[in-house]
């Protein structure tokens, strides 16, 4: 009799699929590099969403940034407008009565 060992290769899973790599037992081949665990996978969501709040927040404090700037830049605008205005109305008086 012939006593070598037997490997759950040499039988092959249910389905009776050989996978591409030559593993007939139908399962993954371990937790490698390619897959994440729920626990790892709860971790990164977890440190995106504080991330996200993050950018989030810096984005609400430029915006509020660019806002104010652009407030300061219509009120200087007004103004110019006005003094402008008020300056040619003054040159056209002050022709009219030449």
């Amino acid at each position: 009799m012939n006593n070598k060992k037997v490997f759950r290769q040499d039988f092959g899973d249910a389905s009776g699929i050989k996978h591409k790599d030559g593993n007939w037992d139908g399962g993954d081949d371990g937790m490698n590099s390619k897959y994440v665990t729920q626990q790892e996978l709860r971790e990164v969501k977890e440190n995106l969403s504080y991330k996200l709040d993050l950018l989030e927040a810096h984005l609400d404090t430029k915006f509020e940034k660019v806002h104010s700037n652009s407030l300061i830049q219509e009120i200087s605008l007004h103004r110019w407008f006005i003094g402008t205005a008020i300056s040619i109305i003054g040159v056209l008086i002050a022709l009219h009565f030449i």
